[in-house]
């Protein structure tokens, strides 16, 4: 009985102090700006740069042709669908970047701060390091 006793009792201590040694993950939120990621990312910038280019041509030769038919609608169209697998790409690195940063800072949940009156932690200029990081 004193064996078993002792046994338990050596189990539970056990247990306890490998819950109380174990690291302990963030329960601080972290925040990103989205926003300030598309302002700050050359990659994105370059991107969004390209495409607002890309239909502002599409604008002009259409008003010099006088032509706004349906081969400037195919080509706005198109023009759209490609910039929007860009932009999946793009969000892609930027997710992966913050996944990144929330591990290295042990953070089990990370929102975007657009919603964000107070609180959290902003990992914004960490992941914008990552991001700026992986192009070089």
């Amino acid at each position: 009985m004193r064996k078993t006793l002792f046994f338990v009792v050596a189990i539970i201590l056990c247990l306890a102090s490998w819950g109380c040694l174990r690291p302990r993950q963030n329960l601080l939120p972290g925040t990103v700006m989205t926003e300030k990621i598309a302002a700050e990312w050359p990659k994105f910038r370059e991107s969004w740069q390209k495409y607002r280019a890309e239909r502002y041509q599409i604008f002009m030769e259409s008003r010099q042709k006088k032509d706004f038919g349906r081969n400037i609608e195919s080509r706005i169209t198109e023009s759209g669908e490609r910039w929007q697998k860009v932009n999946e790409v793009l969000k892609e690195e930027v997710k992966e970047s913050v996944q990144a940063v929330a591990r290295e800072k042990r953070l089990n949940l990370v929102i975007v701060n657009s919603g964000v009156e107070y609180g959290g932690l902003d990992i914004t200029e960490d992941v914008l390091k990552s991001l700026k990081s992986q192009e070089q």
